[in-house]
């Protein structure tokens, strides 16, 4: 969305960052944020196997 004109475009770039690399920092941050609030994570029953 941040590539398009989209109406959000200019809200997630304030809220996340102006640059891709601070918009990895911050999405990486959120993410360990919440792996460390976590009791477990998760994960299938069971994977298939790939097809191709």
């Amino acid at each position: 969305m941040i590539d398009s004109h989209h109406p959000l475009r200019e809200t997630l770039i304030n809220q996340t960052g102006k640059t891709e690399v601070e918009r990895a920092k911050f999405l990486g941050d959120v993410d360990r944020q919440v792996i460390n609030k976590m009791i477990h994570r998760w994960q299938p029953g069971y994977e298939f196997e790939a097809v191709f």
